[in-house]
Order: C-alpha cells, then sequence, then structure tokens
C-alpha cells in the first residue's frame, strides 16, 4: 500500500516520563495505525513508521505560555527586538531563558499572538527527535491541534492534562485535581465543549458534545497550519531538507565560480562602502517613520513638516525640547551605531528614554561619550547580551 497520502501525527509531552501519542491516518482520515510510547526516548520506534508519511508533530501546551501584545503594524517588523522586552513584566522567568514565537500572518489590526516556552524545554522536544532519526521544521504546541469553533471550546485529554481551545489564538491546559478550582470568565463561557476522544471532566462549564473522532489525534485532521504559531522560528528555525545529492558538484567549477565572484566584488567594494552608511541610515529614518505613521505605506517629502506638527500637537505646541534634543544626540547616533527600538519622551521631565540594541558594549560607551560631549545627561540601564547582540536602555536629558 503507497503511504504517499499518509501522516505521521505525534504528541509529545513536556517531560521525559510522560508517554508519546502517535497517529497513522490517510487523507480520507481513516486510522492506519496509533498507539502510545512510554516515554520520548522510545521515539525512534517511530523512524520506520515516518518514512514517506507526512510528519506533523505537535508539543504540550502545559509548557507555553500564551500572550497577545499590542503592536502596531510597522513594528512587527522588529518583533524579534521589540516582544521579548514588551511581556518581560508579564513573565516569570527571565527572558534570555525564554524563547518567542509568533503568528506572522496575524491581522496587523488585531493584538499580536505569542507563544512563549523556555529554550531548554524545546531543545529537549528537537533532541529526542533528532536522536530519533524524525526530521522536524515545525512544532506547534497541541492547543492549535484542535479546531477553533466560534462559542465552543474544543477539549482533547492526555493522560492527567485536559487541552483547551478557547479562541482562535490561546487555550488552557488543566489537570484534573485542578478542575474544582479553575475560574473562568462568565463572560467568555461556551455555549458547548466538544470533546474530541475520551474527557473526564465532572463538573464542566457548559455541556459537553461528543465530537466525530474517538482519538484525540484524529482533531490534527482539521489542523490548519495558519492559524497555529511555529515554535520552529529564530534561532530554533530549521532548515527543510534537500533531498539534493551535492556529493556529484565538481569543487574545481565551485572554486573557479568562487574566483569570478572574488575578482568582481573587488572593483565595487569601494563604492560599496561609501554607499552602505548613507543607505542604511536613510532606510532607519523611513523604517522610523512608518513606525510612526503606521497607516502610510511610504515617507513623503515633507516627513519633516509632518513629524513637527505631529509633536507640536503632542507637546501643546511647545518649544521644540524633544527635537532640539534629538538634533543634539545627532552626533551621538553618528559616532555609535545603535539601533532604536523604543523611543518614549518624558516633556515634564525634559527625557528621552531609548530601548536601542549595539554589536557590542563599547557601542553604548561611544553613544554615551559622544552626548556628554553635546553638554547631555546620560543615564545608562543594564545591558543584556543577547544572541550575540547587546540590549540596553538610556535615559538622556539636559545638562543641569
Amino acid at each position: 500500500m503507497s503511504t504517499m497520502n499518509e501522516q505521521l501525527i505525534i504528541r509529545l509531552p513536556a517531560e521525559s516520563h510522560r508517554k508519546v501519542a502517535w497517529l497513522i491516518v490517510n487523507d480520507e482520515k481513516h486510522v492506519i495505525a496509533s498507539g502510545e510510547l512510554a516515554q520520548a526516548s522510545e521515539l525512534e520506534s517511530l523512524a520506520e513508521r515516518a518514512k514517506n508519511r507526512t510528519l506533523l508533530i505537535f508539543v504540550a501546551s502545559s509548557a507555553v505560555s500564551f500572550h497577545h501584545l499590542e503592536l502596531p503594524g510597522k513594528s512587527r517588523r522588529q518583533a524579534a527586538q521589540v516582544v521579548p522586552f514588551a511581556l518581560e513584566d508579564e513573565l516569570a522567568q527571565d527572558i534570555d531563558s525564554l524563547h518567542f514565537a509568533w503568528n506572522e500572518l496575524s491581522p496587523a489590526t488585531a493584538p499580536l499572538p505569542v507563544c512563549v516556552v523556555a529554550k531548554a524545554q524545546l531543545a529537549f522536544w528537537l533532541d529526542a527527535l533528532k536522536a530519533a532519526g524524525l526530521p522536524v521544521t515545525a512544532l506547534y504546541p497541541d492547543v492549535f491541534m484542535l479546531p477553533y469553533q466560534a462559542n465552543t471550546w474544543c477539549v482533547a485529554q492526555f493522560e492527567d492534562e485536559i487541552v483547551v481551545r478557547q479562541s482562535l489564538s490561546a487555550g488552557v491546559v488543566i489537570e484534573p485535581e485542578w478542575l474544582g478550582y479553575a475560574a473562568f470568565e462568565e463572560n467568555e463561557l461556551p455555549t458547548q465543549l466538544l470533546a474530541y476522544g475520551e474527557v473526564e471532566w465532572p463538573h464542566p462549564p457548559a455541556p459537553v458534545q461528543a465530537s466525530d473522532y474517538d482519538l484525540a489525534l484524529l482533531a490534527a485532521t482539521e489542523f490548519n497550519t495558519r492559524q497555529g504559531i511555529n515554535l520552529l522560528q529564530g534561532e530554533f528555525a530549521q532548515k527543510q531538507q534537500n533531498k539534493t545529492d551535492r556529493s556529484v558538484l565538481k569543487w574545481p567549477a565551485v572554486a573557479a565560480a568562487v574566483l569570478v565572484v572574488m575578482a568582481m566584488a573587488g572593483q565595487f567594494v569601494t563604492q560599496l562602502q561609501l554607499n552602505r552608511e548613507a543607505a542604511a541610515l536613510q532606510a532607519a529614518v523611513e523604517a522610523n517613520y512608518l513606525t510612526v505613521f503606521p497607516t502610510e505605506t511610504r515617507m513623503p517629502p515633507n516627513a519633516r513638516q509632518r513629524l513637527e506638527a505631529e509633536l507640536a500637537a503632542v507637546t501643546g505646541g511647545g518649544d521644540g525640547q524633544l527635537l532640539a534634543l534629538l538634533n543634539d544626540l545627532a552626533p551621538a547616533f553618528q559616532e555609535a551605531s545603535l539601533q532604536l527600538i523604543v523611543l518614549q519622551y518624558d516633556q515634564s521631565r525634559g527625557e528621552l528614554r531609548m530601548q536601542a540594541n549595539g554589536d557590542n558594549f563599547q557601542m553604548f560607551e561611544r553613544f554615551q561619550r559622544s552626548a556628554r560631549a553635546s553638554q547631555l545627561e546620560v543615564e545608562q540601564g543594564q545591558l543584556i547580551s543577547r544572541g550575540g547582540r547587546i540590549a540596553g536602555t538610556l535615559t538622556v536629558r539636559r545638562g543641569s
């Protein structure tokens, strides 16, 4: 029998001693085989079953927290820098130990749905799959395995965890012993619970109706990747396997091509060095302008006048303190290449607060040294090393 139209669906637990559920189903949603592994270390037994089948993997949502972040559409271009800082106050762990993932297809006019998971947890799942020889490019929280239906909570149970899909981009996991203490907002309660497989919920918040599927993993046959959040983003992104046999390439031809490219590049490198800074500065100006005015698609010729008018409206027609402060900071930005993430101005205190990224600690030192040379006071917050970059806050005001 051909297996080209069959899927192997796996649900990984958060802990190594928990059971792994698996299911093989064809495109007509007929179950070919199903079962449970005693623990993640037995995943290797599924390697043979995975051959010539599409692999779809979900992970325990109990190890994932779900958030919604108000983020202007244009700012999403810098989401990798903005999201961790924006959610820092909501998280109990150091953000350096956490991984952030979001749905880039979500509407720019709606809050950005974000999943947060410990990097160590993500590494555990990836290591277990790698050891089993199971190639993976996506891991989805099992909340998204369940379909979304308006006014309905879809539920499934894996061992002692009840997984609940509450909305389009979030859900909750409850252990049975805590069901009696679970409190839900009255205005958020559904009209029914739709159960996939057997679910033990003694006093549910709404009537329970059995779905057409008697196995929880069969819910994944309705999975919509556009509505889910793939955790394998950023530093955890996995490369798609390339089936091309690269051994047939002849190294002399490759070497010759490299030499030709190097020779051509040498003719242009000087001009590129001259143009690079100007192009980068122009791109940064345009990106920041579009962040300030998210409804616009390009920066107009009268951008300066537009900014001045908006600033005057915000400051009540003040004396242009912010523009003057930014003007005095221009040499500091030329001296140190810092990437601005957040810019806030407190008119009552005459303070400009910035969140920025730099290549190293020296960039922040250069910025402060240059700003002080312009008779400005600079206070530096904690600097954090993240992914080879340095992130920190700076507060700038007029010298007294």
